[in-house]
């Protein structure tokens, strides 16, 4: 139980992390290789318990020790698996962009989503930096 606990306080944490939002321009987020694509694909990818995609999406040794965590938990109690794409599926499946802001090897995308803790739709936003021609978000 203590396990559960944990694994869905760090998935809930997580996914509030990243509950997105930014300033007003056509954005499209099905476009690949724009930082609206990668944080689709990246919450997308939590969402299906796809950790090692997810990993390819982030740039922060903070949000990729997260994931390892959530690797580590998953094999120990698979159960929590449905836990974890449970809470990234409301992030992810009310996911509405906003605004994308690319500035050379540096973006910020704006979004909103369901907060999956209070159910109530919050805007956040994201920032991302290109590695190696892939752009993975940083906090």
């Amino acid at each position: 139980m203590k396990l559960k606990t944990l694994f869905v306080a760090i998935a809930a944490v997580f996914a509030m992390l990243f509950c997105c939002t930014l300033d007003a321009q056509q954005v499209n987020p099905d476009k690949v290789g724009t930082p609206s694509h990668a944080v689709k694909t990246f919450f997308r990818s939590m969402a299906n318990a796809d950790l090692a995609t997810a990993k390819k999406y982030i740039a922060s040794k903070e949000l990729e020790g997260m994931i390892t965590l959530l690797e580590q938990l998953a094999k120990e109690a698979p159960e929590m698996v449905d836990e974890m794409k449970k809470v990234f599926s409301t992030t992810s499946n009310s996911l509405k962009f906003k605004s994308e802001k690319i500035n050379g090897d540096t973006a910020e995308v704006t979004a909103s989503a369901t907060n999956p803790e209070t159910g109530k739709t919050e805007d956040d936003t994201l920032k991302l930096k290109k590695v190696n021609g892939i752009w993975k978000i940083t906090d």
